[in-house]
């Protein structure tokens, strides 16, 4: 059976994520052997390594609801202005009097290791463990195990790593040679894991690992949020969760996660309208100005919409949720869960109703329409955002009949994308 080594991340804006990413490989069955982080991500490696999700979500509630990965920047702070000024033996005597001793600063951050990460059920785990700290003797980089790690002291030691990242920045940041060979990957190495799964994407994969690796991205940007509140620690999870059942199971779309056809009901209606298109000629008229066709046909309105869509680098399982997938898009719609086709249509649907409503009122003024229509000449309109395809779309869907024409060169503006999203919506809702 393939053994997986699980390399986590020292970016603390990754925490919640990791603990959904390992959420996910649980629920694949796969089989962990070895898991390895540095600093920040040896807390959560040490989580992982006692196997216990539900006690390593209120570890990261506590953490996020008392904000304690602040003491990141009081530390930096503190070497900024205090430590850095000394000679090295007096920092080694000062940060070690600082971690070892009680603060109000970093008791609070200790209490927390301390009620959830049990050494005991850690030294007991079938999954071997280890994490890159800082040597507080050397000021070094040092790769910990716990054959390393004197018994009792474990959480100690985690301490201190997960407060030595900002001044390993300071001093470090720029070093490739530190980075490749204190790489947490190295670890995974020692561990002879057969695969790699990893949400590290900023220390250097060293060539001498055979072992493939396959990274988890985050499908949005992460920040460390120090005040980070319970839901956005529950839509990290969820995002580490679904990216990383990305990674190991086939998704009828690119970006939106949809692992199974079943149960579609709605959207085999939308398919249904593309193919057999029933509308009225006010609207087929308004589609063939979008789509640039001289009749619309259910053939022609799929090889454009294909057409379309390929230019706009759309390529997702059929034509269908290529169509869906850019619409939503274009419209916002999170992409960091997992949906049925007919619920991510649905999450269409909702939102674009519910822009529709935010922007009609806005059309009652002259002055406003003016101005949408000047916007739609400059170029960085040409694939708008939600609220701004919204507007256009209602400016299209407003005019009279015997305005149409004069819509082409503002539709020539428009980015083959934005095009086809126009097309779609326009289906889905009439």
């Amino acid at each position: 059976m393939t053994k997986y080594g699980f390399v986590l991340s020292s970016d603390g804006s990754k925490s919640s994520f990791e603990i959904g990413a390992w959420k996910a490989i649980r629920e694949l069955g796969l089989e962990i052997n070895s898991v390895s982080g540095s600093f920040v991500g040896a807390l959560n490696a040490a989580l992982i390594a006692q196997n216990d999700f539900e006690k390593a979500v209120r570890f990261w509630r506590n953490i996020s609801s008392k904000g304690l990965l602040g003491v990141n920047r009081h530390i930096a702070q503190r070497y900024t202005e205090e430590w850095s000024r000394t000679d090295t033996k007096a920092f080694k005597k000062n940060y070690m009097m600082y971690v070892n001793g009680k603060s109000e600063e970093l008791d609070p951050l200790r209490d927390v290791i301390d009620l959830f990460i049990d050494e005991k059920a850690v030294r007991r785990s079938d999954i071997d463990f280890g994490f890159i700290s800082i040597s507080l003797q050397t000021l070094e980089a040092e790769m910990l195990t716990l054959k390393t790690i004197p018994n009792g002291k474990l959480n100690q030691y985690l301490l201190a790593a997960a407060c030595f990242p900002q001044i390993t920045q300071t001093n470090r940041a720029a070093d490739a040679q530190f980075s490749a060979r204190y790489s947490p990957y190295i670890i995974a190495e020692n561990f002879k894991s057969d695969v790699i799964i990893s949400t590290d994407d900023v220390n250097v994969i060293p060539p001498s690992l055979t072992a493939p690796v396959e990274l988890i991205r985050s499908s949005e940007m992460l920040e460390l949020n120090v005040n980070e509140s319970a839901e956005e620690m529950k839509k990290n999870i969820v995002m580490g969760y679904t990216d990383t059942l990305k990674a190991f199971h086939p998704s009828l779309c690119s970006t939106y996660f949809i692992p199974d056809s079943k149960p579609s009901e709605k959207f085999d209606l939308f398919k249904q309208k593309l193919t057999s298109p029933d509308i009225d000629s006010r609207k087929e008229y308004l589609l063939k100005l979008i789509l640039r066709l001289r009749e619309i046909t259910p053939k022609n309105v799929l090889i454009r919409l294909s057409q379309m869509l390929k230019a706009g680098n759309v390529q997702c399982s059929d034509i269908y949720f290529s169509a869906l997938e850019n619409l939503a898009l274009i419209l916002g719609v999170p992409a960091n869960e997992t949906y049925t086709p007919d619920r991510l249509l649905e999450c269409v649907t909702g939102t674009a109703s519910r822009l529709a409503r935010e922007n009609k009122a806005k059309f009652s003024d002259p002055t406003f329409v003016k101005q949408l229509i000047l916007a739609a000449s400059d170029a960085t309109n040409s694939y708008p955002n939600a609220n701004l395809f919204t507007q256009y779309l209602l400016l299209l869907l407003s005019c009279k009949p015997e305005l149409y024409k004069k819509l082409v060169p503002m539709l020539s503006t428009m980015s083959v994308k934005t095009l086809a999203a126009f097309a779609t919506l326009i289906f889905i809702m009439f």
